[in-house]
């Protein structure tokens, strides 16, 4: 495994199970070598592996720029807050978040590479053809957009500037793991709190150039899961950061659980028990 480069641009801070790198493996390093590619090879792959350590990884012939750190801890919050630790340890100039089951294209990699100082944004495509992603060529043109982090909430579409984030941190409380109360929320507290650390809500947004994730389950599911910790973040913004459009947002984002229930989406009454029951939880405030 190699060692950690000082002073390079970019670092790429990637959060998985040590299960997803086995099963993704080939496909994430295609992913990564698009990133590296379109920062002249002046970026760093760092990989948080979580999981057993009885469950070995072999140390195969990975190129230069990728390094592996292993942990037994498992929590998606805790695992970014390594790569920023990282990101800081080396001198990166930027951070760009990436999970086990995503892809970046190369034209979307060449979009955040060239619009770096201007807060890049791309956009989120959920499909499960990978053949798409490869083949995916579009123009890289963009424009400055308002961005409201409750409707945009996938962190891994951001490009940040490591000095941006200096002092903002991933809520360990939040996100999925072995130990977090709430099993969603991080990446929404935590682009609450990096765009008002850079006192703006505009980012520059791609038109064509996406991140490409899986589809989302029709049987709701993971909104089940992920709905106590929904309603907490809004108890906590609307404390931390109150404004007339985050009191809408809210109860539209209640009254969308009713519209479900009324609708009889599946999981629909359970899923507005859980946020109800997240927003009126009085533990972890901040």
């Amino acid at each position: 495994m190699s060692k950690s480069k000082c002073g390079v641009d970019l670092l790429v801070g990637v959060c998985l199970t040590k299960t997803d790198w086995l099963a993704h493996k080939k496909t994430l390093v295609r992913s990564f070598q698009h990133i590296v590619d379109a920062w002249g090879g002046n970026a760093f792959v760092y990989v948080v592996l979580q999981g057993n350590k009885d469950v070995k990884i072999l140390n195969a012939d990975f190129p230069d720029y990728l390094h592996l750190f292993e942990t037994d801890f498992m929590g998606v919050s805790n695992a970014r807050n390594l790569c920023l630790e990282h990101a800081k340890e080396i001198s990166a100039e930027f951070i760009l978040f990436h999970d086990a089951s995503i892809f970046w294209p190369k034209n979307s990699a060449e979009f955040i590479s060239s619009n770096r100082y201007t807060h890049p944004k791309v956009k989120v495509r959920f499909s499960d053809s990978v053949i798409d992603c490869f083949a995916e060529k579009t123009e890289l043109h963009g424009k400055k957009r308002k961005i409201n982090p409750i409707y945009n909430t996938y962190i891994g579409s951001y490009l940040l500037k490591v000095s941006d984030v200096d002092g903002i941190i991933f809520n360990e409380a939040f996100g999925p793991g072995q130990n977090t109360r709430f099993k969603s929320g991080e990446d929404v507290l935590f682009l609450f709190d990096y765009l008002q650390k850079i006192k703006a809500c505009h980012v520059f947004e791609a038109d064509e150039c996406y991140v490409f994730h899986p589809k989302r389950s029709l049987s709701y599911d993971k909104h089940l899961t992920y709905a106590s910790g929904q309603g907490k973040i809004f108890r906590i913004l609307l404390a931390k950061y109150p404004s007339f459009l985050l009191y809408r947002d809210s109860i539209l984002f209640f009254g969308n659980a009713v519209m479900r229930c009324l609708l009889g989406k599946p999981n629909a009454l359970r899923i507005l028990k859980q946020r109800l029951i997240g927003f009126f939880d009085r533990g972890i405030n901040q």
